[in-house]
């Protein structure tokens, strides 16, 4: 029998630039050159990861045409979560054309570093960006830091026409030995059923160098003790991820969260979740 699908659910390409990627700062020179289909594909490979979902690394709205076309050049690139402004006047201009586009699965605005992340959840230009997108039938990729949850969950429930995934497990602040706040404020976005979580960023949230590996699969668990093998998606987050690990490492980890489930629940978590979620045409 044909072996499932394994689709990596976060990944990111570019070509560097720091004016235009400056969230990669002094420290994380290993991030600093181009980052291409090509390289992941080596990589992916040596996993048995069969396809990856390409998101946004650059807050413009060039970024997502950018990636559309590295999709359409790159098969195993099986879609796209791109950028835009929400609350832009050309917003619903971009989407409509971005729609038309197989491989355009979604978009994420980048909601952890803008100064109130609540007040822009709230912000009624913003919803009705979100409402046009969920029209579109495309998903909404959730990226906030664990303190920043505040006001996620009401902003979620108000928009369950399609999907929304928490991307990097909401990432918990690991070094500071986070748990409750952190587990408490997931567990109300996992009560929502059209909200799913990505098993992904850890290995960043903990301490580069010495993270410890049965540490990070505390939290692992937890969200999919939380969210259900039915709504976790594995994803690398490569190459941010050697910021502390290696691909397959990445990989090997998510493979040792999920190994208590069964083999139609690993399949879920590692491919079919995505491909779901996503609405994706893999080869």
């Amino acid at each position: 029998m044909e072996r499932a699908k394994r689709i990596d659910s976060h990944q990111h390409f570019w070509r560097y630039n720091p004016q235009e990627l400056p969230w990669i700062e002094r420290g994380m020179s290993v991030l600093q050159r181009d980052f291409l289909p090509s390289e992941l594909e080596t990589l992916r490979r040596g996993a048995e990861i069969d396809a990856s979902v390409a998101v946004q690394a650059r807050t413009r709205p060039e970024e997502t045409d950018w990636l559309l076309a590295l999709a359409r050049d790159n098969p195993s690139v099986a879609g796209v979560v791109g950028w835009a402004d929400f609350t832009a006047p050309d917003f619903s201009m971009r989407l409509e054309g971005w729609a038309e586009d197989p491989g355009f699965c979604g978009l994420r605005p980048v909601l952890q570093a803008m100064p109130d992340p609540a007040a822009v959840m709230a912000d009624a230009t913003f919803n009705e960006g979100m409402e046009r997108l969920q029209r579109q039938g495309k998903s909404f990729d959730l990226l906030l830091k664990s303190h920043q949850l505040s006001g996620s969950a009401q902003f979620c429930a108000r928009h369950d026409a399609h999907w929304i995934i928490v991307d990097h497990c909401a990432k918990p602040a690991i070094p500071e030995g986070e748990w409750w706040t952190w587990h408490d404020n997931l567990a109300r976005l996992a009560a929502l059923p059209h909200v799913v979580c990505k098993l992904s960023g850890l290995v960043t949230e903990a301490d580069w160098k010495n993270w410890r590996g049965q540490n990070l699969l505390r939290y692992a668990r937890a969200v999919i003790e939380l969210f259900g093998p039915a709504r976790v998606l594995f994803g690398s987050d490569w190459p941010v991820c050697t910021l502390a690990a290696e691909y397959q490492e990445v990989v090997s980890l998510a493979a040792e969260a999920m190994a208590a489930y069964s083999a139609p629940e690993r399949a879920a978590m590692f491919g079919g979740n995505a491909a779901k979620v996503y609405n994706l045409k893999l080869l």
